[in-house]
């Protein structure tokens, strides 16, 4: 089984403007591992949405159907 974790970057348009991905780990991942690779790949994700003036991951996106 392969895993993966892929958070998505927002451009100014509120649009995924690109998806960062971490694939292909050499050993299965304990449940603190995977939450430490997420911590750290989400952030990084959200400083670049901001760098690019997308908008808060945390704010709801206009366009989305509830």
């Amino acid at each position: 089984m392969s895993a993966h974790l892929a958070p998505p970057v927002f451009g100014p348009d509120e649009r995924v403007a690109m998806v960062l991905t971490l694939y292909g780990f050499q050993k299965q991942l304990s449940g603190a591992d995977i939450t430490k690779l997420a911590s750290r790949l989400t952030a990084t994700t959200r400083d670049i949405t901001f760098d690019v003036r997308g908008p808060d991951p945390a704010m709801p996106v206009s366009g989305l159907v509830d």
